[in-house]
């Protein structure tokens, strides 16, 4: 073999090696950059991800200030405005007053949430309330995101009626998806417009002549009452589904906005409110017995969990609320003697089972001038329409 030949096989491998490097080497970039490009997605993934909660979690605690605030309203037991008007960036109202908890944290990330305006506009007895929130909120892994909302609302308090709604669709409504009540004993309905008694628990009322006044007995939203013996129902008509403003989702929201304004039974000498001056009570959760003859006016609550039993003669006039929107709990009322309701009974049986037992007798009268006196609670901020003390979101935009 000449030298020639030697050189050119040499030369030959040499060429095949330089390939081979340059084929791995480009591989191997390639390889890189797409491993490269994948981590950076990745990354801008978690980002995004981590970039999302934190601006769920803004939200969040804005929704937690906003309840929070409207709860402290509610419970100060007053339909003024005033309460909004003392305010600072982190506390509002006054007695109770409102702190902003700085910060909040939500699924572990610290969200500062401070009042950025309130403004209240007062028009022929109509006040209009405007706050501004915002939210900040930065959450730290291994890099910071931040993530700060602005959000206005605007709730609407009507300091003309009281809050009281103005009628009922009948003497008894039973309202909810699981309106199950169970009636047993000497049980009156009538949906007829009375006139209670001229002197508040003494003697008795009187019926109106017919009129556009007259409601039915009962509306129900799925199950009739069975009528016997022991069970009357009477009005225009006697039983019917409901209509008009006031359904269900009233009827909640209405428990639901007047339950934080209830004063508690105590027991003793507690007083369940007059004509002149009516109120709102709620009985405890377990078992509560009146031994003696009472009488009262305004709103009762018998909530979910609840066992009440009146020994003795009750008189009342307004408006008993049975059951809750909470956990399915059963509600009990016995009637031992004889109790008399002027007004409208509701039962909201969307999350409870009521049981009403009448050994004595049970008479409920619907009554339009008995919804006429409920305006003289003067902790009630509520509308009839539905609208008053329940604030909405009408601006809501992102400012970082």
């Amino acid at each position: 073999m000449n030298n020639n030949d030697h050189n050119a096989k040499i030369g030959a491998a040499g060429f095949v090696l330089y390939v081979a490097l340059l084929t791995i080497l480009t591989a191997g970039t390639v390889g890189g950059f797409f491993l490269y490009s994948a981590y950076n997605h990745s990354k801008a993934a978690r980002r995004w991800h981590d970039a999302d909660q934190c601006l769920l979690d803004a939200q969040s605690a804005l929704e937690q200030v906003k309840y929070e605030m409207i709860q402290a309203y509610w419970s100060n037991g007053q339909s003024s405005v005033t309460w909004f008007q003392n305010w600072s960036s982190n506390a509002i109202g006054a007695t109770p007053r409102y702190n902003i908890p700085s910060p909040l944290t939500v699924n572990g990330t610290p969200v500062f949430v401070t009042l950025a305006g309130v403004t209240v506009i007062t028009n022929a007895g109509i006040n209009f309330v405007s706050l501004t929130l915002v939210a900040d909120a930065q959450k730290s892994t291994s890099w910071i995101v931040r993530r700060k909302i602005q959000e206005q609302m605007q709730m609407q308090i009507s300091t003309s009626t009281g809050g009281a709604p103005t009628s009922a669709n009948g003497a008894l409504g039973k309202y909810g998806n699981n309106n199950t009540l169970n009636i047993g004993g000497q049980l009156t309905i009538d949906g007829h417009n009375w006139n209670p008694p001229a002197t508040f628990n003494s003697g008795n009322g009187s019926i109106n002549p017919s009129s556009t006044n007259d409601m039915p007995g009962v509306v129900y939203d799925s199950t009739r009452i069975s009528t016997s013996s022991h069970i009357s129902i009477d009005g225009n008509p006697s039983q019917t589904n409901p209509g008009g403003a006031y359904d269900a989702t009233y009827w909640y929201q209405f428990l639901n906005t007047i339950t934080p304004a209830a004063a508690r039974y105590t027991g003793g000498n507690y007083s369940f409110g007059t004509r002149t001056a009516p109120v709102i009570t709620i009985f405890p959760n377990g078992a509560t017995t009146i031994s003696s003859a009472r009488s009262g006016a305004g709103i009762l609550i018998i909530p979910g969990g609840a066992t009440v039993k009146f020994n003795q003669s009750f008189y009342y006039e307004g408006m008993v609320i049975i059951g809750s929107s909470g956990a399915n709990q059963t509600v009990s009322l016995t009637v031992n003697n004889t109790t008399t309701i002027y007004g409208t009974m509701i039962y909201l049986g969307s999350a409870s089972t009521a049981n009403i037992s009448v050994p004595g007798t049970l008479n409920i009268r619907y009554s339009k001038q008995v919804f006429a006196n409920l305006a003289s609670i003067t902790n009630l901020p509520f509308a009839a329409s539905g609208s008053n003390g329940v604030p909405y979101t009408y601006n809501w935009r992102e400012i970082h």
